[in-house]
């Protein structure tokens, strides 16, 4: 494969995380401009030069560029540095429905680029994030895309093993964080064990969880310094969001179930219909082929009569010959005795 630098698709051009961040801040003079300017191509030449040292990262980002990678992907080259590059391609990506980029020992900031993309891809369906150093930028910028993406497909989201409460305003993007999960319709699984979060943190969890309209069938909490009162809300939550997602499944197979059944019905029905269709058919051919046969039969018996009655009428008139005949020689015998 072709690496980065060198792809037949268009080659790949990362833009600079550091583009849109001082876009929401104009700077105020020509040289503060000029400084941006210098800052982008620095970002892109170091995400560039990042991507080509690796001949396996090339490839990765050509093929997710190319939109011919797998559905399926971990990769484990990933870099703080290459990270920025990934979130952008994931920001309209259409093909990957699971990325695993766990244990990669990924910044806090390299969570947060991840998770901003977040916020406009409907593809991605499971995120596997854990035992990175991922904390509260992480986590808030995760809470933002979850509020901005009213269609997200992400349904799995794993952030174990990350200490999420490191960072500035840890228990205010926590704060963030459980708002946006309570609120959101899509995740069904999501695992927070083991990442360090304190008794407040489990109050709001608690709280938001049990309050909002999420969907959530499976929300793991263990190793973290929950109080008992909330773990057993969460939980509670689960349940009742597990029954109501068994019954709907239970509803669903047997909808399925009646479907078949109405299928194989119907399938059977057809079968048996174009039995007797074939049936009819065979019987209507055989029908007429006795019927030929009959009437074959009934030419040939009258052939054969029209053939005796014309032997028979020869014979009759080889007789009535002969007899006249014989008559007309008998009668010149007599006048010759006469004589």
């Amino acid at each position: 494969m072709r690496s980065l630098t060198e792809p037949k698709t268009t080659p790949f051009r990362p833009r600079s995380t550091i583009d849109s961040a001082l876009r929401l801040n104009p700077p105020p003079s020509a040289a503060a401009e000029i400084k941006r300017r210098e800052l982008i191509k620095e970002s892109i030449e170091e995400e560039k030069k990042e991507i080509s040292s690796s001949v396996r990262l090339s490839e990765w980002f050509t093929i997710i560029q190319s939109k011919s990678s797998p559905i399926h992907c971990r990769i484990d080259e990933l870099t703080n540095i290459s990270t920025r590059s990934l979130s952008k391609l994931l920001w309209n990506d259409n093909r990957i429905v699971s990325l695993d980029v766990s244990n990669l020992n990924l910044s806090d900031i390299s969570g947060s680029f991840l998770a901003r993309a977040l916020s406009n891809n409907n593809t991605l369906r499971k995120l596997e994030l854990g035992g990175n150093q991922f904390g509260s930028k992480c986590v808030s910028q995760i809470a933002k895309s979850l509020v901005a993406n009213k269609t997200s497909a992400l349904s799995f989201l794993s952030l174990e093993s990350n200490l999420l409460l490191t960072g500035e305003n840890s228990i205010a993007s926590i704060a963030l964080f459980a708002e946006a999960v309570g609120k959101n319709t899509s995740l069904l699984s999501l695992s927070l064990w083991r990442c360090g979060l304190c008794l407040e943190s489990g109050r709001l969890l608690a709280e938001a969880i049990s309050k909002g309209e999420n969907k959530l069938v499976s929300l793991e909490v263990g190793y973290n310094h929950f109080d008992s009162l909330d773990v057993e809300e969460i939980n509670r939550k689960d349940r009742a969001a597990r029954l109501a997602k068994e019954a709907e499944l239970a509803k669903k197979e047997r909808l399925v179930a009646e479907m078949r059944i109405q299928e194989e019905t119907a399938n059977r029905k057809e079968v048996e219909n174009t039995k007797w269709l074939e049936d009819e058919a065979k019987g209507r051919a055989e029908a007429r082929r006795q019927h030929a046969e009959e009437v074959k039969l009934e030419q040939e018996k009258e052939a054969q009569q029209l053939k005796a009655m014309e032997h028979a009428r020869k014979m009759e008139e080889a007789r009535v010959q002969a007899l006249a005949k014989k008559q007309k020689g008998g009668g010149k015998k007599g006048k010759a005795k006469k004589k």
